[in-house]
């Protein structure tokens, strides 16, 4: 799953500023919504772009934002990324309106970033973590200086680390997905490979 699907991703979000700002308004889509719900959603805003009933709220704003910002932070992202720099990446994804830590971490996991995973409602509630912990809270839902904002990101990499790394996140996430009650996923497969046609890609198997 992880390693069938993540280089997709991890390819197509290092390959220019457009495939970065891809994989970022993917993960801004998914914010309450169901995963078997994106690919039909981010096929409208490919066709609608901002004027899309999908982009509410801070996604519109998240989305307007990628436009005209996606050169630079793609940029400094691929620096991140050749230290490994989680942090670094996770702090510059962040200033994208509706992506705070836990998002963040999302589009980080998608780039590649082998310490990053999405501490989502799912797996908050499967671990049994408090949805109140502060490293789960971006910038704007507890406001605090620069440094300390850091230090929040690192405490939720530190989390996200006890228990395994992106790989175990991403297929644990998926086998838990395929089953839940609705039953729209057969396989943990399914819903890894899910992730790469909602942004309009495709894997060999």
């Amino acid at each position: 799953m992880y390693d069938n699907d993540i280089p997709v991703l991890r390819a197509h979000g290092h390959a220019s500023p457009k495939g970065f700002a891809d994989v970022a308004t993917f993960v801004l889509l998914t914010i309450r919504q169901r995963l078997e719900l994106i690919e039909a959603q981010f096929k409208d805003v490919r066709r609608r772009g901002a004027k899309s009933v999908y982009l509410f709220g801070s996604k519109r704003d998240g989305f307007h934002y990628l436009q005209e910002h996606a050169a630079p932070l793609h940029a400094d992202v691929l620096k991140a990324y050749a230290t490994q720099d989680t942090v670094a990446a996770i702090d510059l994804i962040q200033t994208v309106p509706g992506l705070g830590i836990v998002k963040g971490a999302f589009v980080a996991q998608c780039l590649g970033f082998t310490d990053a995973a999405c501490l989502d409602s799912i797996n908050v509630q499967r671990m049994g973590f408090d949805p109140r912990a502060p490293f789960l809270a971006g910038r704007g839902e507890r406001p605090c200086k620069p440094a300390a904002f850091r230090k929040r990101i690192e405490q939720y990499l530190y989390v996200c680390n006890e228990h395994g790394n992106a790989r175990y996140w991403w297929n644990s996430w998926c086998d838990y997905k395929a089953n839940d009650p609705w039953g729209w996923f057969k396989t943990g497969n399914d819903v890894s490979r899910a992730h790469v046609t909602a942004c309009g890609l495709s894997r060999a198997n």
